[in-house]
């Protein structure tokens, strides 16, 4: 594995046909010269990811944002 590639975690299907494989880096580059190495064998498939914490915080602006029109004086009001 090249040098700033990390290994988080993995899971396999209970049938082992497919392996999902958090794997953490700074440089994509990373990622695909290790893929490279390997797709003679196997088929990648690869999907950049954040963090639950780090996609709360990009949409908690937008949120907040339409959540205004529901407490706004003259704005709708929830239905729940």
């Amino acid at each position: 594995m090249p040098q700033g590639l990390g290994y988080v975690a993995s899971w396999v299907t209970e049938d082992f046909r497919r392996c999902f494989q958090i794997m953490e880096c700074e440089d994509r580059a990373l990622l695909t010269q290790w893929t490279a190495r390997w797709e003679d064998l196997i088929e990648f498939e690869v999907f950049p990811v954040v963090t639950s914490a780090e996609a709360a915080a990009t949409v908690a602006p937008r949120v907040s944002r339409g959540l205004d029109q529901w407490t706004k004086p003259g704005g709708r009001q929830p239905a729940w």
